[in-house]
């Protein structure tokens, strides 16, 4: 099994500062859940950057009674696809149960997240749990895009061992094999470039 995420999002800001409306935490959101999505792990740099994520309400605003619209713990760094799907789902319809016969949601930034979410070998976000698959059809984590970006960033994590290695054993590279690898490595790093232009577009 391939883990889904690598690093959890970070604890909560301890004493979050009082605002009017959520989106003024949009700052504070992207730090803690490190420029990626809470709900599929996709980096923000692949849609436009942070300007173009969204905020999440886990306990969906139409279901608050006790809970803030502001409440800090309550909101998610979101890309557009993830929220646009999850949007006001909520089988429990109770702001204080997050599952109702295995259907709900497992807020993002507890660890128990990742128990009900795992990849194939392809980085699609496949479940692991009767949960997880509720929360895969709810919020489309099946999308073909988070498996193409997972993979992005693995071979980018490849080239930038490949570079490291090249630069230090350059001298004991075959010339035919250094010509290869360059171009590997340059033709490599001009299609992820591409692919982030794309997603700045």
């Amino acid at each position: 099994m391939i883990e889904f995420r690598k690093e959890h999002p970070v604890k909560l800001i301890l004493n979050p500062k009082k605002v009017n409306k959520h989106t003024e935490y949009k700052q504070e959101l992207k730090a803690d859940f490190r420029n990626r999505c809470g709900y599929c792990n996709d980096s923000d740099y692949w849609t436009g950057g942070w300007r173009f994520y969204q905020i999440d309400h886990f306990v969906p605003q139409k279901h608050l009674n006790l809970i803030s619209k502001t409440e800090y713990s309550n909101l998610v760094y979101s890309c557009f696809f993830c929220n646009n799907s999850k949007r006001a789902k909520w089988p429990s319809e109770n702001e204080k149960i997050t599952i109702k016969n295995n259907e709900g949601f497992v807020n993002p930034r507890n660890e128990d997240y990742v128990k009900h979410l795992k990849r194939d070998i392809n980085g699609n976000i496949i479940p692991n749990s009767e949960i997880g698959a509720y929360m895969v059809r709810a919020m489309k984590l099946n999308l073909k895009r988070h498996g193409i970006f997972w993979r992005s960033e693995r071979v980018e994590e490849l080239l930038n061992e490949i570079e490291k290695l090249f630069n230090e054993k350059v001298d004991f590279i075959p010339k035919e094999l250094h010509v290869k690898i360059t171009k590997l490595l340059f033709n490599s790093r001009e299609m992820i470039r591409v692919i982030k232009a794309i997603g700045n577009e």
